[in-house]
């Protein structure tokens, strides 16, 4: 299987710019997602973002183990990370999600490590 890894940052690329897009005077616009208003469609991102880089370092430790190891909540529950971000934070929310994501699935061994989603 092909690594991943590239074709997620040009993808978080293109997500970031989006993210950056948006005023903050949009963030109570709806979207092509009844639940989901642009600020709550913004959280699910961050908190999924997040979500990606507890599963990565969770894999990350798994593959030493050779054990399936997951996660024990979705990234949609569990605390809110997002609750505190304010009206102009979303790209440094995204950002600083990114990171994380991206330094947990630096190991090659999480690549090939086996997990349980939940």
């Amino acid at each position: 299987m092909p690594d991943p890894r590239a074709q997620y940052e040009r993808a978080a690329d293109q997500m970031a710019a989006l993210i950056d897009a948006v005023r903050p005077d949009r963030l109570g616009a709806p979207t092509p997602y009844a639940e989901f208003d642009v600020r709550a469609l913004l959280g699910h991102v961050v908190r999924g973002t997040h979500g990606a880089a507890e599963l990565g370092a969770t894999a990350a430790g798994a593959g030493a183990a050779g054990a399936p190891a997951g996660l024990s909540a979705g990234p949609s529950e569990g605390p809110d990370a997002t609750a505190d971000v304010p009206d102009d934070g979303w790209a440094t929310a995204y950002a600083r999600a990114r990171a994380e994501l991206v330094a947990a699935w630096a190991d090659d061994a999480a690549l090939v490590a086996p997990v349980r989603m939940p």
